[in-house]
């Protein structure tokens, strides 16, 4: 069997519980983290990796899907109750709507839960767009970052704006029992960033239509002033915890994208960035440049030290 006829058959290395049963045995210095899907890989493991405590390793499992966690949470440590210190087991969720399904997510200590929809929102940041604009497009002048940041921070308030009313439909017919396919509702089938950097609206008609096409639903009679409602209901709360990661993810890729074309009085391209940052890899570019998300910082640091003492007992 050649080098890559190995990799062939690891690729599929089956039942996840079934893989940390294999590892779990080898080494009590090892770390074993749950994650939702491969992109959670991307964005924590820059953080476990700087806090990670000595001699330790780290081994991750991607569960596809939030109700996989849970349930592999209770399988995992059933397995090692009474055997070894369930802080060597790590899961990790996004929170999504829960707070406003009326859902009951349980609560444990070893699982962390993020303050916001999901771990996009962690991205988009003001102080992201100075280090895009310093590390990507080599701008040093200050007073061209400040308009930049500026910029962007007014136009994501008015997308903001715009997905308020969205995100709450999405959230009536949520708590109605409605299928809403969220994958299928792409932003730029919706939204526009102009030459100006400035947020526009695609289709001014038929937006329910276009809404109820791509989420496939069809939006009851007489449900509007419950979604009015719930529009005033969620002003109250940060943006971020209501608004899909993905969705406000699209938007800041979308404006970094754009300030290469901006052009100077002569109209030519003022700025050229070499790296091409997109959807799919963001999270794994950004990541590493984020703050360390304090609640997280948190959670990772209560877990280790549990280790410590349990180890020192």
């Amino acid at each position: 069997m050649n080098f890559a006829d190995q990799l062939r058959d690891a690729r599929n290395p089956g039942d996840v519980y079934l893989q940390f049963i294999k590892n779990d045995g080898k080494d009590e210095k090892t770390i074993h983290s749950f994650f939702e899907g491969d992109e959670d890989i991307s964005f924590y493991s820059h953080f476990i990796e700087q806090i990670l405590p000595k001699n330790y390793s780290s081994l991750k499992y991607v569960c596809k899907g939030k109700q996989k966690v849970y349930e592999l949470y209770k399988k995992v440590i059933a397995h090692i109750s009474n055997k070894t210190n369930k802080s060597r087991t790590l899961f990790f969720v996004d929170k999504d709507l829960s707070d406003f399904l009326n859902e009951d997510l349980p609560k444990y200590e070893n699982l962390y839960v993020t303050d916001y929809y999901s771990i996009e929102n962690f991205l988009v940041i003001e102080t992201m767009i100075r280090k895009i604009c310093e590390d990507f497009y080599h701008i040093t002048d200050t007073t061209q970052i400040s308009e930049i940041k500026s910029r962007f921070q007014q136009e994501l308030k008015t997308f903001y704006r715009y997905l308020l009313p969205i995100m709450s439909w999405i959230i009536y017919l949520k708590k109605q029992g409605y299928q809403v396919n969220l994958n299928n509702l792409q932003m730029d089938k919706l939204f526009q960033l102009n030459d100006d950097l400035q947020i526009c609206k695609k289709q001014q008609k038929n937006y329910l239509k276009i809404l109820e096409k791509h989420c496939g639903v069809d939006t009851p009679q007489k449900c509007w002033i419950q979604i009015k409602k719930t529009v005033e209901y969620l002003k109250q709360y940060d943006a971020k915890s209501y608004i899909r990661g993905k969705y406000e993810l699209w938007f800041f890729v979308t404006f970094i994208n754009k300030i290469n074309i901006i052009k100077d009085v002569h109209n030519q391209q003022l700025f050229k960035s070499k790296t091409q940052i997109n959807e799919g890899n963001a999270i794994a570019i950004l990541a590493p440049r984020i703050p360390f998300p304090p609640s997280l910082k948190l959670f990772l640091k209560k877990n280790f030290k549990q280790l410590n003492y349990k180890s020192n007992s």
